[in-house]
């Protein structure tokens, strides 16, 4: 990120909570992400009030040369968080120096989903059922009763609950 930084290069940051892996409850972690638990609840604890999701949004947007961030979301109130979070700004230097502290250098295997090693697709998520996509369809599924709130068809909405 320097190099590229210091040859006026612009960076967009992407898989910023590594694939959810970063901000999931991490007694959801899958055995070969274990590594991410200590660091995880040591960013926990910094990120306090905030959350986690808030945390890496704020730490990333911070890096020098990064000029912006994309930021997957599902559920409106999910976009809501990642605004809310955004127009906070940058992480003041005390917070910065923090997360510096509790991070080690990780090792690749933890850190590039590429090299991430899967049994089956969506392994990482906690397995309710015998079938997978619907186990991914419940995760998807939202937390308010009355239907999603994303849903163009459905004219009731997240506010009108």
């Amino acid at each position: 990120i320097e190099s590229a930084h210091k040859r006026e290069v612009a960076i967009f940051a992407r898989s910023i909570y590594l694939q959810g892996a970063l901000i999931m409850p991490t007694e959801h972690l899958p055995d070969f992400l274990r590594g991410l638990e200590p660091v995880c609840q040591k960013l926990a604890r910094i990120a306090g009030n905030d959350g986690l999701t808030s945390l890496a949004l704020r730490f990333v947007g911070s890096l020098p040369g990064v000029v912006g961030v994309l930021a997957g979301q599902e559920t409106l109130q999910q976009l809501e968080s990642n605004l809310a979070a955004s127009k906070k700004g940058n992480l003041d230097g005390d917070t910065l120096e923090q997360i510096q502290l509790v991070v080690p250098d990780l090792p690749e295997s933890l850190v590039d989903t590429r090299q991430w090693q899967w049994n089956r697709p969506y392994d990482w998520i906690p397995q309710n059922s015998k079938d997978p996509k619907q186990d991914l369809e419940d995760l998807k599924a939202p937390a308010i009763s009355g239907g999603n709130p994303l849903d163009t068809e459905n004219k009731t909405s997240a506010k009108n609950h």
